[in-house]
């Protein structure tokens, strides 16, 4: 039965379809959302019967979603998300603009990071701001899609429907050292090989990007210690542990490193890409379209020119 032309899905219908959809079961959801398990039942069947199909197959045991219902659920599930995000936005907005903004992040942005948000603290003044590191694909795709942040830095190029890459900026990767490798600020992908190494984990995109490096040179690298943060692969280094391989802009931006040797690669130079991601389809208030200009302007013009 197709549904009728004007007729209107009531949006407190939908938010119990949705939970009893997560919790598979009446009397859970009718506690969770605070109404009886016969109000529960009877607004699950006007919402079938306004649509036009089963949403739940119902067992004495108990409750699937049809396969209808499966499609149903994903759609309605992104509505739920939209409409919470706007919730909050137009909370902000009675508030007089104020609100938060919640970054995502990778942990060598956080330097040049803190000249943007100056210049966009600056315009908001009554904005307050979140960060969250965020160092893992899924978890930025995840961070992005449930409204969990408003952008994401991050050096994972996504692709999906909903989110969008924008790329910032290539950036080298260098080697940092305790002791003196060479004579010059150069020194080649091979002279590395029998050099034990700091590496982020095997499942990160840098790790992934310095290997692609290795092969072209045909050098087997010595990886002893894979760590997440670069700041324990440099404190690692600080004791003589080996030799870390880091994005260029993390050193040249910090003074904490003037004991370190830092040395620029060949042949190849191993890079990586850093991109700012956000989700296509949120609804994004004008202090975060302005952060994410701001962004965009900061990199594209300004990282050129750093050390």
């Amino acid at each position: 039965m197709p549904i009728e032309e004007g007729v209107r899905i009531d949006f407190r219908k939908l938010s119990y379809f949705q939970e009893l959809s997560d919790t598979r079961n009446f009397t859970k959801a009718a506690n969770n959302l605070n109404i009886s398990q016969p109000s529960l039942t009877q607004a699950i069947k006007k919402l079938e019967d306004e649509i036009g199909f089963l949403l739940f197959e119902r067992s004495k045991r108990r409750v699937t979603l049809t396969e209808s219902g499966e499609r149903f659920y994903e759609a309605n599930r992104e509505l739920m998300k939209r409409h919470n995000a706007l919730t909050i936005e137009v909370n902000a907005i009675r508030e007089g603009g104020s609100g938060k903004v919640v970054i995502g992040m990778i942990e060598s942005t956080k330097n040049w990071m803190a000249s943007v948000i100056m210049e966009h603290y600056a315009l908001y003044p009554s904005l307050n701001y979140q960060f969250q590191e965020i160092l893992r694909k899924e978890d930025v795709i995840q961070a992005v899609q449930r409204y969990d942040t408003h952008v994401c830095i991050t050096n994972y190029f996504i692709n999906t429907e909903d989110i969008a890459s924008q790329p910032l900026y290539k950036e080298d990767i260098v080697a940092v050292s305790k002791q003196p490798l060479s004579t010059t600020e150069a020194i080649a992908m091979k002279t590395l090989g029998t050099i034990p190494l700091i590496l982020p984990p095997k499942e990160y995109q840098t790790h992934k990007d310095i290997l692609d490096a290795f092969t072209i040179a045909e050098t087997e690298p010595l990886i002893k210690f894979e760590v997440e943060r670069f700041e324990t692969a440099l404190a690692f280094v600080n004791r003589g542990l080996g030799v870390a391989m880091v994005p260029k802009r993390y050193v040249s931006y910090s003074e904490q490193f003037t004991n370190l040797y830092i040395y620029t690669l060949t042949d190849p130079t191993p890079t990586r890409m850093v991109y700012v991601s956000y989700h296509l389809h949120r609804y994004l208030p004008a202090a975060i379209t302005k952060l994410i200009s701001l962004t965009l302007d900061f990199n594209h013009h300004q990282l050129d020119d750093t050390p």
